[in-house]
């Protein structure tokens, strides 16, 4: 691959901060592919074999190995940027979703063949976050149109259709997650809300997921994640802390718990970079102003940031592979996808 020079930037001056000796993502500058349109989505595949990236409308498709990226697609259905890219995987599908309010089901069998198969426009608005269950039978979709919208596959037509559409947010949705079990479901929004849903079991039903509990912040937060059926962290708006919320005695009413100093310096406006968590390593991503923090999960429920990446700029945009090894980003002062490393060290 024809490597281009990069400029110097905070992370290659020593400015990532290393904490503990247990692990780091190493940038791999060999790897780094030059990219000046804007580069909002980015998702591997379960194997981490084909990684995709939403290019301003257009999808480029990566096949990836052990780091090295060479593109063998460019594929188009949306007319404005693309904000969320998931793959479902018992089906080789790729599901794109963008600013235009169109959600796109790609099939992708092999590096030889890419169709698009399925299409909906189910949002009024930008599509800001989506997610699957497990089992990959619900979409869930949030928009600026303030509605969270769960779609559900009918297997029999091949077919997705409208399950649910919750209308409790009175601004736009910025995150979705999903508990471990599945039975909970939480969002948060521009209206300084975090919305905690359940299920009542009976699929069959459209109030299928049920408010049970509105959490009032003092300011809105673009990011969470589920680390824990009773505990998920919370990233509020222009502040250096990381919120934890947990619900450990069963009360059914999650609490503030704990606050974790990270770092920013800068007020964040860009959201589409989701909190992660992988938790075979125990490794949380999250994304707060101008840095990337890597924060391990410990024993007892506590924390350690144990690496901050500092990229000089807000406009930051990432994704963990599922096995944790990688760290694909891209931003917008170098305007090189980087690929990152996990060095574990014992």
């Amino acid at each position: 691959m024809n490597i281009q020079q990069q400029p110097i930037t905070k992370n290659e001056q020593n400015f990532e901060k290393n904490q503990n000796d247990t692990f780091q993502y190493r940038l791999h500058k060999q790897y780094s592919v030059q990219q000046n349109k804007w580069c909002k989505a980015i998702a591997f595949n379960k194997n981490s074999t084909i990684l995709a990236i939403g290019c301003n409308e257009i999808i480029k498709l990566y096949e990836f190995k052990e780091g090295d990226l060479k593109l063998f697609k460019s594929i188009q259905g949306h007319s404005f940027d693309v904000n969320c890219l998931k793959w479902s995987n018992y089906q080789n599908q790729l599901i794109s979703a963008g600013y235009d309010g169109k959600i796109l089901f790609w099939s992708i069998n092999s590096i030889n063949h890419q169709k698009l198969i399925m299409k909906f426009v189910i949002h009024s608005l930008s599509i800001t976050c989506l997610i699957m269950n497990t089992q990959e039978n619900f979409l869930i979709t949030g928009s600026m149109d303030q509605t969270i919208q769960i779609m559900n596959q009918n297997y029999q037509k091949f077919d997705w259709n409208t399950f649910q559409v919750i209308k409790e947010h009175v601004d736009t949705i910025f995150a979705l997650s999903l508990s471990q079990n599945q039975k909970k479901l939480i969002s948060c929004g521009y209206d300084n809300l975090i919305i905690v849903l359940e299920n009542n079991g009976l699929a069959t039903q459209k109030n299928y997921w049920i408010v049970k509990q509105k959490i009032i912040t003092n300011v809105h937060g673009y990011r969470l994640c589920f680390l824990k059926d009773y505990l998920f962290a919370f990233q509020p708006y222009n502040k250096e802390e990381l919120w934890i919320f947990d619900d450990q005695n069963l009360q059914k009413q999650f609490k503030s718990s704990k606050i974790i100093q990270i770092k920013s310096e800068c007020d964040d406006f860009a959201s589409l970079f989701p909190q992660q968590f992988i938790q075979n390593k125990r490794i949380i991503l999250s994304k707060n102003g101008n840095f990337i923090h890597l924060i391990k999960f410990l024993d007892q429920d506590d924390f350690q940031v144990i690496q901050e990446i500092d990229f000089g700029d807000q406009c930051i945009y990432g994704q963990l592979s599922p096995n944790g090894k990688y760290l694909v980003t891209w931003d917008n002062k170098s305007n090189f996808i980087q690929i990152r490393l996990l060095d574990e060290q014992q």
